[in-house]
């Protein structure tokens, strides 16, 4: 009677195990595990050629991982370079700057009398034109200031990005060289995630004209004109934002101190248009901002930027700037361009 139950426990364990695995190489692995039969030797050494396979695969992947965190570290992330003996500007650390964000703030202290500073940019692998600028907004009692390296000013792409900081001094010069490297690591990706972004909106459709020029993707998701080069476009879902409640929505967007003014609805409720002065930094920005509710399109034109604004002044400013809404001559050119998407 013992023997039979043995026989009929053997069968039964069996039939389970066909049941519910798959190959017969697992079968026997499981009738194995319960000292019902024993495997083959061949067998045996099949698995753990395999699983020395596993790990040689997953020594090779580590490997490669570390290979390309070396060549990482062999292209420097950014380089400061002095071109003349005598420097009249010190420049801040850029180690924690993430150059893929695509707006890096390059910013410095004088440590003389500087009358004017000339910024010469190139990126012999990008499409962006070499750029020479003078700092119109800096002035000879400046102590500091800063240069906005951003991909929207067509002054930052991936590549080798090298600015010339030229630095007048009376009759004395100074000169420059900063680097900065944006590793095409991310590219694939920004990418999908632009085409993702604006699926429903293909610079196609988007209008083009000769006093705007062409719409460009920007890396960020983002979308501006070749001619308003402080303008960005994108898809932001706000469809309950209004004037109503713009300052409890433009709190969580903004995250520091801020304030709006002209809040205007566009015809047929379709959207609203306002002017936001708002502080980054030592610096305020001041914008106009546009929504279009059934599109979800959000766009920023930046107007102005500048220093000597705090939390404790901001409102006074808002209120002079309000007052200078329609002497910013760009505005006819991105309201024209808002009117065209509108149609």
């Amino acid at each position: 009677m013992k023997k039979t139950i043995n026989i009929l426990l053997v069968m039964l364990i069996t039939f389970l195990l066909s049941s519910c695995v798959t190959s017969q190489t697992d079968v026997n692995q499981a009738k194995h595990e319960l000292w019902i039969i024993e495997l083959e030797e061949d067998t045996i050494d099949s698995w753990t050629n395999i699983d020395m396979e596993i790990e040689k695969a997953k020594d090779e992947i580590i490997q490669v991982d570390e290979m390309w965190e070396e060549k990482k570290e062999e292209i420097k992330k950014f380089e400061i370079i002095s071109l003349t003996d005598d420097q009249f500007l010190e420049f801040d650390d850029l180690t924690n700057e993430n150059f893929l964000d695509s707006e890096v703030e390059i910013k410095w202290k004088t440590l003389a009398i500087v009358d004017k500073i000339i910024v010469t940019f190139v990126n012999e692998t990008s499409d962006f034109p070499v750029d020479t600028y003078t700092l119109k907004q800096f002035s000879s009692w400046d102590e500091s200031f800063l240069y906005r390296a951003f991909s929207r000013y067509e002054t930052l792409d991936y590549g080798k990005n090298v600015y010339v900081f030229e630095a007048h001094s009376w009759v004395n010069v100074t000169k420059l060289q900063i680097i900065l490297n944006v590793i095409k690591e991310e590219e694939k990706e920004i990418s999908e995630k632009v085409e993702e972004i604006f699926e429903d909106v293909s610079l196609d459709t988007l209008p083009v004209s000769s006093t705007f020029w062409n719409p460009t993707y920007l890396w960020s998701g983002k979308v501006s004109y070749s001619d308003l080069k402080w303008l960005e476009i994108k898809r932001d879902v706000n469809s309950d934002l209004t004037c109503d409640n713009l300052t409890s929505i433009l709190a969580d967007k903004l995250n520091g101190w801020f304030f709006w003014n002209t809040c205007r609805p566009i015809e047929a409720d379709e959207g609203i248009s306002f002017f936001v002065i708002r502080l980054d930094g030592e610096d305020y920005i001041y914008e106009k901002h546009y929504y279009l509710s059934y599109e979800w399109i959000y766009w920023v034109q930046e107007l102005e930027t500048w220093t000597w604004v705090t939390a404790d002044n901001i409102w006074e400013k808002n209120s002079e700037l309000k007052e200078w809404n329609k002497d910013f001559s760009i505005l006819n050119v991105s309201d024209d361009l808002f009117i065209q998407i509108l149609k």
